[in-house]
Parts: C-alpha cells; sequence; structure tokens
C-alpha cells in the first residue's frame, strides 16, 4: 500500500494543479505492462495547510483536507478511517520532497521534518494497535543535505582509516565548504588533531574552557623552530575560565567571546598578526582549522542549533575542517548518506 500527500496547488506553471490527472500518481498505465496497476493500492491527498500532515499520515483524525482519489473529492471525517486503517500500521520506506511544499530546498526544515516522521511513525496507531517499528529508510530529494552528508565524516572512520581526509577534500565538489568531523568525548575530540592540523596552521577553539585542548592544538600548529607563524586562539563565553587558561597556558591566546559572533572571532584572527601592522589581505584572514566544544551542543540535543553554528563558522571563517564535540552530529553522521554525485565525477573529469 502508497500514502501520497502533497499540498493542493493552483499555479498552472507548476505542474500541479487542482485539477492535477491523478492517474499519472496513482496509476501505472505509462508502464510498459497492461497489468502493472496500483490503483487500488495507493491513496492521494492534497492538503490545505502544510502542517496538518501529521493528522493525514499518522492518526484517525478528522482532517480538513480533501482526497482527490478517482478524481472525485472525499471529504474525510471520523466515520472515514480508511485513508489510515487501509495502509499498513507502519511505514517500510518513506520518501520526502519537501522543496515544492516548502517553497525552496531547506536544509534545517526537511530534516527537522524528516527526524519528526521517523519519530512519529515509530508511534503510529492504527486502530486499536500501536506500532514501534521505525520505516527502514527515508529518502530525501534535496540537493542540500546531500551535500552536507558529503562534508560530515563519523570521527571513528577517520580514526580508523576508513576515510582519508586529503582524498576526500580533493575529489569533492562539496568541499568549497569546510569538511566536518563529528566527534564524541573529549578523548576522541583530541585524538582528531594529527589529522586536521599542520603546522603553521592558524586554528581557534571555540568553547575552550580551561585551555587544555587549547593548548594541545597550540602545540600541533606551532612551527619547530618556535616563530609565531603556527597558533591556536582559545575562545570561551566564560570571563572567570578565560582568566584561569590564561594562568595555566600563558604561551597560548585566549580570548572571551561568543562563538555564534562570527565577526568577533574573525577580527581575532586578524588581531594574532599584530594590530599595528594589518594590511587589507590580513582583514580576510581565515582560520584553517577549527574545534568547537560548545555547552548543550555536545549531547544528543541541539543538532539544528549545532548546524546553524557550524554553517556560520564555515561560511565566515573558512576553514578547512572543523570538528565539533557533538553526540547529535555524530548520530547524523551514522545516518546521513548522500546518492547524489557531482557531475564532473560522475563523468569522470577533473574538478576544473
Amino acid at each position: 500500500l502508497a500514502l501520497l500527500v502533497d499540498m493542493k496547488r493552483s499555479d498552472p506553471k507548476s505542474g500541479r494543479t487542482i485539477n492535477r490527472d491523478i492517474n499519472k500518481f496513482v496509476d501505472s498505465a505509462d508502464v510498459d505492462s497492461s497489468s502493472l496497476k496500483f490503483g487500488d493500492r495507493a491513496k492521494f491527498v492534497e492538503l490545505e495547510d502544510f502542517q496538518r500532515w501529521r493528522d493525514v499520515i499518522f492518526n484517525d483524525h478528522d482532517v480538513p483536507t480533501t482526497s482527490t482519489m478517482d478524481n472525485a473529492d472525499i471529504d474525510i471525517d471520523d466515520d472515514d478511517q480508511s485513508l489510515s486503517n487501509d495502509i499498513e500500521c507502519y511505514f517500510d520506506i518513506m520518501i520526502l520532497d519537501a522543496g515544492p511544499m516548502l517553497g525552496n530546498d531547506l536544509p534545517l526544515t526537511t530534516l527537522s521534518l524528516a527526524d519528526e516522521l521517523i519519530a512519529t511513525a515509530q508511534q503510529r496507531r492504527s486502530g486499536t494497535r500501536t506500532c514501534n517499528k521505525p520505516p527502514r529508510a527515508v529518502l530525501v530529494k534535496s540537493k542540500s543535505l546531500s551535500i552536507l552528508a558529503r562534508r560530515l565524516v563519523h570521527a571513528q572512520r577517520l580514526l580508523d582509516g576508513t576515510v582519508d581526509l586529503s582524498a576526500h577534500a580533493s575529489q569533492d565538489d562539496a568541499l568549497d565548504e569546510p569538511c566536518i568531523i563529528a566527534t564524541v568525548g573529549v578523548e576522541e575530540y583530541r585524538r582528531t588533531i594529527p589529522y586536521t592540523v599542520q603546522k603553521g596552521d592558524a586554528v581557534l577553539e571555540v568553547g575552550c574552557h580551561f585551555g587544555a585542548t587549547t593548548h594541545l592544538l597550540h602545540d600541533a600548529a606551532r612551527n619547530d623552530g618556535g616563530n609565531d607563524e603556527g597558533f591556536c586562539i582559545g575562545v570561551d563565553i566564560g570571563k572567570s575560565i578565560i582568566e584561569s587558561a590564561r594562568k595555566r597556558w600563558p604561551d597560548v591566546t585566549f580570548e572571551v567571546g561568543d562563538a555564534w559572533k562570527t565577526l568577533e572571532l574573525l577580527k581575532l584572527r586578524c588581531k594574532s598578526n599584530g594590530a599595528l601592522d594589518w594590511t587589507p589581505a590580513d582583514r580576510l584572514s581565515v582560520y584553517d582549522v577549527v574545534y568547537a566544544d560548545i555547552g548543550g551542543l555536545s549531547g544528543a540535543n541541539g543538532l539544528l542549533e549545532a548546524l546553524s553554528l557550524l554553517d556560520a563558522l564555515g561560511h565566515a571563517l573558512q576553514p578547512k575542517y572543523i570538528v565539533i564535540k557533538s553526540l547529535c552530529m555524530r548520530r547524523l553522521a551514522s545516518r546521513l548518506r548522500s546518492f547524489w554525485v557531482p557531475r564532473y565525477i560522475d563523468e569522470g573529469k577533473d574538478r576544473n
């Protein structure tokens, strides 16, 4: 059985009109097999309000929408529960193309919607039954999420040698934006340093706390000759924490700052070159690597906030790598897979 849900539309240019031909959605007459039809096993529903998709898919409630099955308008009320009862108690596969309904490819909204689909599906009720079976897969049409999936690396895959960051960055069209490495725990967070930091790099850690990791990053970036070309700056929002870090590690730069205020973070990079000798090139200086250990984002919650922060850091500071200590991000790295291949890779051509 299949349940097809979309928004009711009136724009003839979109190809999705109120009087659209439902057969192309719920009947395989165009397929070269006269015996292959599924009109009796599929329902097509158009929503007046996008926010009511839960009622249509998962509940047996009164739904303010119309079903255009068989080109006839059918009001769905409490006495007509065929929509949910005829569909199995669970969905094996869910397919989400939210772009046409949202008006654009909005990755955070789409990801949130996909997560809600999975969570709600596990608690779906059909009659007197409660089904806790999640779908095997959710297929999402989103170029933005495909790019994110290609950029996002599970730290364990990096540490066990499954992922080579140099090859990852050189072959992937998506890596005009930084590669994101998702870690859990302080030990795994620090174990990534040899894979991301090179001598002479400009490194930033936001959420540096008392500076122990910042000190390790500073040592990894500092040239053996002892010059100032490589460094790490530690930033934390707590003034007393920064004062303690400065006492513990006097050779490392620590500043009070907010991870979300990316302009201030960029100014710190310029300041590190010497405030009296700034040049236009210095003002555009960026960080090679950014590490992030932000309170509230390191646990299982805060996924959308973490993605928003990563997006802001990536666009403003333009690092090659961002390493984040975050359980929710590492879980996303485990689940998110891209089936989109940039055209130049698919055709075996050089990127340029």
